[in-house]
């Protein structure tokens, strides 16, 4: 999967438990589409990144910057207390 869009926040490298690293940052990709009643819509997606390879990157992926990324794109959730799924 490709996707282009912008960072929301600067990255941030974060620790493991186990001593590795990560660093994490957020994409926000718009959409566009025509509606049959009101026109043009604009629909902006939030997806949560994580990057593994290097730490370096995170000094280039700061707020506003424009990315273009390619990867495995999953969705995660779990279950409360009520029985309710909620997303990660």
């Amino acid at each position: 999967m490709e996707l282009i869009g912008r960072i929301t926040k600067n990255a941030v490298v974060n620790q493991l438990k186990d001593e590795r690293k990560v660093v994490n940052f957020n994409l926000a990709v718009n959409d566009y589409y025509k509606s049959r009643d009101s026109g043009i819509k604009e629909l902006s997606t939030f997806i949560n990144c994580s990057f593994w390879r290097s730490l370096k990157i995170s000094e280039w992926l700061t707020k506003g910057s424009l990315v273009k990324i390619s990867g495995r794109i999953y969705a995660s959730a779990y279950i409360d207390s009520e029985g309710m799924q909620k997303p990660l």
